[in-house]
């Protein structure tokens, strides 16, 4: 048994680790392009992404100290400058996802990180210990100039898996801001990893942790979007692995304060969009329970769940750590008829198997970073209202999970003309 748990953990860690992402598969064709609408000032070889942590800052760690695996009781907010290169990168990199299509990519580093304030929670009558005043202003303020840049208007969320450090996550967040063109800003939420293989459970006890403080984190930008400070039209989640979790609990927290609302009304007070789960480490007991049982009517637009019954990761950590099955590693016999039933009259809950289009992932967890086809997918997702169909994804009669087709590529060069609105220049 102890040797099965360390295998487990040893896949679980070579899932999580941060992996070169690959180009989306729609930029292959050459027909669409997916960074026209990038506003000017971010067409450049640096780009600023926001960040919200519960991890301690260690001002001695690095040149320039960086947020550690330490839990901190306040929430810490700021910008992180971004950096892929010499200047002409982006003109590089936009040119090889139209008429070079090279699988040229972006190469992110952090060059700068910017303190801008912190989110603090105390007790009523008790002072809290902070050297600082706690502000959310500045955060705010920053974050809307970022928002009054932007062509879509949307604030991304995305929140990282097991054993990832403050810095993988930036990158990756990086990289999805950068694929996105001017959908809008990205917040990276970094919840206290230990970022060490032997401590999973540490981190799952983190994520309860940090389940108050994003659900806190949320609500404020609901308000600031209400009381017109924020410029956005909704909060969209991009979730990997654990961080499933965390947004399944916020969802939930959000839906039992709200449980007295219409739909319309719970809509209108979160302002929560598209809910993006990336091989979601949730029991699939869990999820039904809080997707399918739970009455979220109207605190979400639609929820978009990745798996792959190929997941080692989640395989093992189904056998070896739960004895349940994970919603990130589902497949069609794992569903029961009143799911079949729910699900089949839910348009906004969507099941996709990657299994057809992965690109060298050897244990099938990081669709995000090594399927083109799925990360595709997620970037349509977040900028059209594309049901699966239209955006190039096919299944059986009488099934549940929809899955990429063998003539993916061709689908979703279709869909993305649609979703981008015009071909590309080179395509002419």
């Amino acid at each position: 048994m102890v040797r099965l748990f360390l295998i487990s953990l040893l896949v679980i860690l070579s899932a999580c680790q941060r992996p070169p992402m690959v180009l989306p598969t729609m930029f292959a064709s050459g027909q669409v392009a997916p960074l026209a609408d990038t506003p000017d000032p971010w067409r450049t070889s640096e780009r600023t992404i926001f960040y919200a942590t519960d991890r301690q800052f260690e001002k001695n760690q690095g040149p320039m100290g960086t947020y550690g695996t330490r839990r901190n009781d306040a929430l810490a907010l700021g910008q992180l400058s971004i950096g892929i290169g010499k200047p002409d990168a982006w003109q590089r990199f936009n040119a090889a996802t139209q008429a070079e299509p090279t699988g040229q990519r972006p190469d992110p580093t952090i060059t700068a990180i910017h303190r801008l304030g912190s989110m603090q929670w105390t007790p009523a009558g008790i002072t809290p210990h902070v050297t600082d005043e706690p502000s959310e202003q500045p955060f705010i303020e920053q974050l809307d100039a970022a928002l009054q840049q932007s062509s879509g208007k949307t604030i991304t969320v995305y929140l990282h898996g097991f054993k990832n450090s403050f810095e993988e996550a930036a990158l990756t967040t990086a990289e999805l801001s950068f694929y996105s063109g001017g959908l809008g800003p990205y917040i990276l939420y970094s919840w206290p990893s230990l970022d060490s293989l032997f401590e999973y459970s540490h981190d799952r006890d983190s994520v309860r942790y940090t389940t108050a403080h994003a659900r806190r984190f949320v609500e404020m930008l609901a308000e600031e979007i209400g009381a017109g400070h924020l410029s956005a039209t909704k909060i969209n989640f991009v979730a990997h692995s654990s961080g499933a979790e965390v947004v399944g609990s916020v969802l939930r927290e959000l839906g039992l304060m709200s449980h007295d609302q219409t739909p319309q009304q719970r809509k209108a007070q979160w302002k929560v969009g598209d809910v993006i789960l990336i091989a979601p480490d949730i029991s699939t007991d869990v999820a039904r329970e809080r997707i399918l049982k739970e009455d979220l009517r109207g605190m979400y637009e639609k929820i978009v769940v990745y798996s792959s019954n190929g997941d080692t990761a989640l395989r093992w950590a189904s056998r070896v750590l739960y004895r349940t099955p994970r919603i990130g590693s589902i497949h069609e016999e794992d569903l029961t008829e009143a799911d079949r039933r729910w699900l089949g009259q839910a348009e906004n809950v969507t099941l996709i198997s990657v299994d057809a289009q992965h690109n060298g992932d050897p244990v099938r967890h990081s669709h995000h970073r090594f399927s083109g086809a799925a990360l595709s997918d997620i970037l349509l997702c977040l900028r059209s209202d594309l049901p699966p169909a239209q955006r190039g994804l096919t299944r059986q009669e009488g099934e549940i999970i929809w899955h990429f087709a063998e003539d993916y590529e061709a689908r979703v060069t279709e869909a993305a003309i649609k979703a981008y609105g015009k071909p590309s220049e080179a395509s002419k």
